[in-house]
């Protein structure tokens, strides 16, 4: 991830030291803030669903319980063990360091995720580290709450100094400081950054000196920032930087690129992704809160014209986002290419996060298949199954015998200089020069019991399934208890109980997920429903009784995914999708074929043949593969020709075929993969 901010004036005058300004009284963070979610859409006026705090859910024993469990008490502590060997907390202490000058923004992330763990289960170690990293960062502010350790005493002269991130830096750390505050009620270094950018609203904006984000999230802690006080003046200040900054007009400004920084021109004048695919999803996100604050039409219509540009014509089918490496950027339509894609992991949690705001704008399913989509695929393989080896990029096509060393294109070997370790990108790794994808990984598994649930007025909705207890409240104050039990997603059965129920009647709206057939629900054991729409909230509606229990049970067959003829390079082949978990096909399972020689044969209908699909507990903590039948193809070696007159003869030799969940590629040593795997009819 590119971190570059710019902060000007029309004459480029440096930018000055920021001084205290006064105070503006208005609703602290106090106790309440402890109620809110990841996301605080309770008293948003756009929004139709209203967030359910992390402390209301506890997931149970499961598919991410597990991955949050080693997050807490592995991933995230190694973490800041290796910020600190970077000397990132001696940065902060003011003594010699060599970490990089937006460091800063690594250590708000890192506070963020460490707050949500801790909210979510008690890990006494975990809190002893969190309340270190605080003392310091609070030692670290100077006066007016100014807290950006690149430039201690005194701020850089000139445009071509400003790369430190300042409002970067202060996002990140902005977000954290709130997740602090909701999860334990301490608010100091929230007041210390609220001072900080009350002192920048004072000094830029409109009227007053330009500034431009750079790399957004800015404006998600803004308006987050606006949840919490009721400080209007942070909402204006998002709304600066999101609709009114247009510096392409500014002499001086000519030489950089607003197109890929995805900032410094109004929000409402784009009309396809570009640039920089997590600053592109990013600021996304940032002008979804503003709309959910102001309800702004136009800005609307902007989100939904870009989510549909980026759903139809630009996503990998894994939810993964950017298809450009040299630039980090997402491509032209259909430009999805499956070696060189790039798929930044922060990509897809920026994915996950603007569909969850959508999803609270409108209650349509179709966002919360997309965050789903991205969570179980493009966002998870981001990390090992151990927790502390990570992707930078998620590609969809790799090679071994190019795994272990940087790629040899001049864009890619660039990038695994600038950010890897000397290991190619294609193995998983404990560290990147540019760590942006750890502690962002950290923070959304931290958070992600926040993602189960939101409330309206109608009722409670189940956005995802997975083994929980919600101990919450109806929007008119009564008290539910909710408690799922499943193995989703590797089974398609899930049975919820109501312990509590509010005494009228109740609305339990239950996702049923873009990619199943059908459903059926049975209440209190007895048929109930059958429901043939996918893609939907299907609505239950009636006066509870405690003890009530409903089981769902999805149709999940594994299916193939076909993809647009406008994607060339995966003309005539399929991926496998079972639930919400897309396949591949890695070479550790194959050891006497290819897995670039492997086709399956399809039927008529273009369905291929029968897959069992199988639970093996001892793979990496339990997976469910997909075991069928194919065809092992004419070899594609490097011995091969590279053209020849003769066609390949027809594939003969019949093989079994294993598929892992995409996700867990990589995990067992450097090894070939696909996910697209041609196909072939029978005769």
């Amino acid at each position: 991830m590119v971190l570059h901010v710019v902060l000007l004036s029309v004459s480029m005058v440096s930018l000055l030291a920021l001084s205290q300004g006064p105070a503006e009284k208005g609703r602290s963070a106090g106790n309440e803030s402890r109620s809110a979610g990841v996301v605080c859409t309770s008293s948003s006026p756009f929004a139709r669903l209203h967030d359910v705090p992390l402390r209301a859910v506890r997931l149970g024993e499961g598919f991410w319980q597990t991955r949050r469990a080693t997050n807490a008490r592995t991933s995230i502590p190694a973490f800041l063990a290796s910020r600190d060997e970077v000397g990132a907390l001696d940065k902060l202490r003011g003594r010699p360091n060599q970490a990089r000058g937006n460091s800063d923004a690594d250590v708000g992330k890192w506070i963020e995720a460490a707050s949500w763990a801790l909210q979510g289960e008690d890990e006494p170690q975990l809190r002893q580290l969190l309340d270190q990293v605080l003392e310091i960062l609070l030692a670290s502010s100077e006066p007016g709450g100014y807290l950006h350790t690149a430039y201690r005493q005194k701020m850089p002269a000139a445009l071509a100094d400003l790369k430190g991130g300042h409002l970067y830096c202060l996002g990140h750390l902005l977000q954290g400081a709130i997740a602090c505050s909701r999860a334990a009620g301490d608010n100091r270094l929230l007041e210390i950054l609220a001072s900080y950018v009350d002192n920048v609203v004072e000094r830029f904006g409109a009227g007053r000196q330009l500034c431009w984000s750079g790399h957004p999230n800015i404006e998600m802690a803004l308006v987050e920032l606006y949840r919490t006080t009721g400080r209007k003046r942070y909402l204006d200040f998002a709304r600066y930087l999101i609709l009114e900054t247009d510096l392409t007009k500014v002499p001086g400004a000519r030489d950089v690129n607003f197109q890929h920084y995805v900032t410094g021109v109004p929000f409402g004048s784009r009309r396809e992704l570009r640039g920089h695919a997590v600053c592109a999803l990013y600021a996304c996100c940032g002008a979804a809160d503003y709309y959910l604050e102001t309800g702004d039409a136009d800005l609307w219509r902007t989100l939904l014209a870009l989510w549909r540009d980026l759903t139809h014509h630009k996503m990998y089918v894994t939810g993964g986002v950017g298809s450009l490496p040299a630039t980090e950027a997402i491509g032209d339509r259909y430009d999805l290419p499956n070696e060189r894609g790039y798929a930044e992991t922060c990509a897809a949690i920026a994915n996950v996060m603007w569909n969850w705001r959508l999803l609270h704008a409108t209650g349509e399913a179709r966002f919360a298949d997309m965050m789903e989509l991205a969570l179980y695929n493009g966002f998870l393989s981001g990390v090992s199954w151990d927790g502390l080896r990570y992707f930078y990029w998620n590609p969809l096509l790799s090679r071994a015998e190019r795994t272990g060393a940087a790629r040899s294109e001049g864009s890619v070997n660039w990038l695994a200089h600038k950010k890897s370790s000397g290991l190619g990108l294609d193995v998983r790794q404990p560290y990147f020069q540019t760590p942006c994808c750890l502690p962002n990984v950290q923070r959304l598994l931290a958070a992600l019991p926040g993602y189960l649930y939101s409330t309206s007025p109608a009722g409670v909705w189940v956005h995802l399934y997975h083994s929980s207890r919600l101990a919450w409240h109806s929007e008119a104050g009564e008290e539910i208890v909710l408690v799922q039990n499943t193995k989703y997603p590797w089974t398609n059965t899930i049975e919820m109980t109501l312990e509590r129920v509010p005494a009228g009647a109740l609305s339990l709206f239950l996702r049923v997920p873009y990619w199943t057939p059908g459903a059926t629900i049975r209440l209190n054991g007895k048929p109930f429903r059958t429901i043939r729409e996918s893609g939907v909230y299907d609505e239950i509606r009636r006066t509870w009784a405690e003890g009530d229990r409903i089981e769902i049970q999805f149709d999940m067959p594994v299916r193939a995914v076909y993809p647009n003829p406008r994607l060339r390079e995966n003309a005539g082949c399929l991926a496998l999708q079972c639930g919400p978990i897309i396949y591949c096909l890695e070479s550790v399972d194959h050891p006497n074929t290819s897995v670039f020689d492997l086709i399956l044969p399809v039927d008529a209908e273009g369905v291929p043949g029968p897959f069992t699909a199988t639970f093996e507990p001892d793979l990496l903590g339990g997976l469910v593969t997909l075991n069928g039948a194919g065809l092992a193809g004419p070899s594609r070696s490097t011995e091969a020709k590279l053209y020849d007159f003769q066609p390949f003869d027809a594939p003969t030799e019949r093989v079994l075929v294993k598929a892992i969940p995409y996700f867990a590629w990589g995990n067992r040593g450097p090894s070939d993969l696909t996910v697209w795997i041609p196909r072939t009819r029978p005769r």
